[in-house]
């Protein structure tokens, strides 16, 4: 046997847990090891993350992104509504003198 030291709150989140389903600590920890260590079962990375957040701050009327940080917010407008389109032509422009 080995001792492991966790914080409080996992311990009892885990102890509440080997409660509720009426089992040991080990045998809910064991369970936990085997689910996590299957390949198939591991999260796989979200590489477009930048597009789900500007995605979800679009998409968000609750005004909950002002809040955390509003100058972002008002900055991210600022540049939207003025370089946007500006930046997009430049774009477009440069792609089409490389073609």
């Amino acid at each position: 046997m080995t001792e492991l030291r966790i914080d409080d709150d996992i311990a009892e989140r885990v102890q509440a847990l080997a409660e509720q389903e009426q089992r040991s600590i080990n045998a809910v920890l064991r369970e936990m090891l085997t689910l996590y260590t299957r390949p198939e079962s591991r999260p796989t990375p979200n590489h477009n993350w930048l597009q789900v957040m500007a995605r979800m701050a679009a998409e968000d009327e609750s005004g909950v992104w002002d809040n955390f940080s509003p100058d972002l917010a008002a900055n991210s407008r600022d540049i939207l509504r003025e370089n946007f389109a500006a930046d997009l032509r430049k774009r477009m422009t440069d792609d089409a003198d490389t073609r």
